[in-house]
């Protein structure tokens, strides 16, 4: 059985222990790099890029935060408003409670909470990228309808395969607006291998195609740096 690595390496951050040693893994290529967990995952808000604090002040609240990590959006916007956070790993989700963050652990492709309790649907880390069609995309995107009010909207982010180069686990795929990435998350310190992780990045345009048939309506896409990550704004 495949282990809780990442999040075990947040538990252990968190708490002084952790020795630097988690990576991402390609088996394919055999290419490993950092998996950055002080930067993705417990950086403070005050030391943000100035557009990253501007995009969380900006999330309305209720907020579901779909793959919550160690907490470090949903522990800044429930200083103002209602947050409910998951994630499919219980030790990401023991950081987070341990940061004073009421998660809990779930599959975000089957979301446990209420219909219409949310203004806004937080899917950070390029998690919607883990669909692995469009169907199940679309099916994705309608749970985040279900869940989000009328008024409604949800952030998604992925790389655009029409910009993203081939390190980090990234692959052309031969169908238009689609790319491929695959690794796993080692844990070398403490000898633990997270399972096989394999993303569907999709590129804005493909996104605006899923979105047909469900409420959403992608209104912004934003870009940050040269390799073709981007956030898609979507409302109902």
């Amino acid at each position: 059985m495949p282990d809780d690595a990442l999040g075990t390496a947040m538990w252990d951050y968190l708490n002084g222990d952790y020795d630097g040693s988690c990576v991402h893994h390609d088996p394919q290529t055999g290419k490993r790099w950092d998996a950055n967990v002080e930067e993705f995952y417990f950086v403070p808000y005050d030391e943000w890029p100035a557009e990253t604090q501007a995009f969380v002040d900006g999330l309305r609240t209720p907020l579901v935060d779909v793959g919550c990590g160690a907490g470090n959006h949903a522990r800044v916007v429930q200083k103002r408003g209602d947050v409910v956070a998951f994630d499919a790993s219980p030790m990401a989700v023991r950081t987070a409670r341990a940061r004073g963050v009421d998660a809990f652990v779930a599959d975000m492709f089957a979301p446990p909470v209420a219909d219409d309790g949310f203004e806004t649907a937080l899917v950070n880390g390029t998690q919607a990228t883990l669909a692995q069609s469009e169907a199940e995309l679309r099916d994705f995107l309608c749970e985040l309808a279900r869940v989000t009010t009328a008024t409604g909207e949800a952030w998604v982010d992925s790389y655009d395969p029409e910009r993203a180069d081939e390190s980090h686990g990234h692959r052309r795929t031969d169908e238009p607006g689609i790319g491929s990435r695959q690794f796993r998350v080692e844990y070398r310190g403490r000898d633990l291998v997270g399972p096989l992780l394999q993303f569907r990045t999709f590129s804005p345009e493909t996104l605006r195609d899923a979105c047909d048939g469900t409420p959403w309506t992608p209104t912004g896409v934003t870009y940050r740096g040269d390799v073709g990550y981007y956030k898609a704004r979507l409302r109902k």
